[in-house]
């Protein structure tokens, strides 16, 4: 069986799978020893169709990323956020978000719902964005952030400022998602 590692990146794994299929029909293998069988030779004409459509189709994420993509991802995360739109926002989280502090896709969901219930107006201001790669289509970034919220009816202003640092993957489209929270304080709205 074939693990994903930071050297075992998607184009290296691509083949590994590509070479591991090959090996299951390969001549002399048990699958091949026993081909007669129609289970088995219908399982060898879905492997070699399998490996037929992994050599013609690239893996998206055998593309790299850019900095001006994952900057994109970064300035729509911000539009998202000061529009008040929570499903916006959470398209630019995988699926699989970690956060340090133990904070979890649902607390964030909750936390960003609270949020734009209690404030009028959101504005979220980020500077000093960092971006280094940390492996194939992996990303190491880091940023600082204001965020300020306003209700109008009582004229306050509650303001968070935070040092960021977090990890961009790529998802299975090829789309850059900020994977994991490394460190930043955690704005709790109830």
């Amino acid at each position: 069986e074939i693990e994903a590692t930071q050297e075992n990146s998607p184009p290296e794994l691509k083949k590994a799978y590509q070479q591991e299929l090959a090996d299951f029909i390969s001549s002399g293998s048990f699958i091949d020893q026993h081909k007669q069988k129609s289970q088995i030779a219908d399982l060898i004409s879905a492997i070699q169709k399998q490996l037929e459509k992994l050599s013609v189709v690239p893996a998206a994420t055998d593309t790299p990323v850019t900095n001006d993509q994952i900057s994109a991802l970064y300035d729509g995360f911000k539009q998202a956020y000061e529009s008040r739109n929570e499903a916006q926002v959470m398209s630019y989280i995988d699926d699989d978000w970690s956060s340090a502090d133990g904070v979890t896709l649902f607390d964030l969901e909750d936390n960003l719902r609270n949020m734009y219930n209690v404030f009028d107006d959101i504005e979220y201001r980020m500077s000093g964005l960092h971006i280094s790669s940390a492996g194939q289509n992996l990303f190491n970034i880091s940023y600082n952030v204001s965020i300020r919220g306003i209700i109008f009816d009582n004229d306050l202003t509650h303001e968070e400022v935070s040092a960021v640092r977090e990890q961009v993957r790529t998802d299975s489209s090829g789309n850059p998602k900020i994977f994991k929270t490394l460190g930043g304080n955690y704005w709790s709205i109830k």
